[in-house]
């Protein structure tokens, strides 16, 4: 994945929008859904970038992906880090990205206000889009039926 790559990506998703918000940081993009901050990545040098998790799933992400580390200047609670180094497949790091944007139905930290939280819609692009995924267990959502 290149940054090309990615930025179209996050753009991609409905009501997602880029800035550049920290001054003294020029070169780091940032993605928001609802004006909440998901995702992040240094413009200049694309070695890795920062996703937004629940502190319910952040563990497991971290032990099944060894790209997936702490982040260097984001909370260790409810972000990580994603190495874009070639050890994950697109496919992967796609999924990262889309699995930032789907809360965490405990999670108390969401990108999204409770009364305009996203459907499965995304959790069905994936099933469609990763068929090697298991969407259920990749975000340990609770009850969720799908069927291909």
């Amino acid at each position: 994945m290149d940054i090309e790559e990615y930025r179209n990506h996050c753009l991609s998703k409905k009501g997602v929008t880029e800035s550049i918000p920290f001054p003294k940081l020029p070169h780091v993009l940032v993605f928001k859904v609802m004006g909440k901050m998901f995702t992040a990545t240094d413009m200049n040098t694309f070695a890795s970038f920062s996703i937004k998790c629940g502190p319910d799933t952040i563990e497991g992400l971290r032990a099944t992906y060894d790209a997936v580390r702490e982040p260097a200047y984001f909370s260790e609670k409810h972000w990580s880090k994603v190495l874009v180094d070639g050890a994950l497949p697109n496919d992967i790091l796609m999924a990262l990205i889309l699995g930032t944007l789907q809360p965490s139905p405990i999670s108390p930290v969401s990108p999204f206000p409770t009364n305009s939280r996203p459907s499965m819609y995304l959790a069905y692009f994936l099933l469609v889009s990763v068929p090697s995924i298991s969407i259920k267990s990749f975000f340990d959502i609770p009850n969720l039926t799908v069927s291909r």
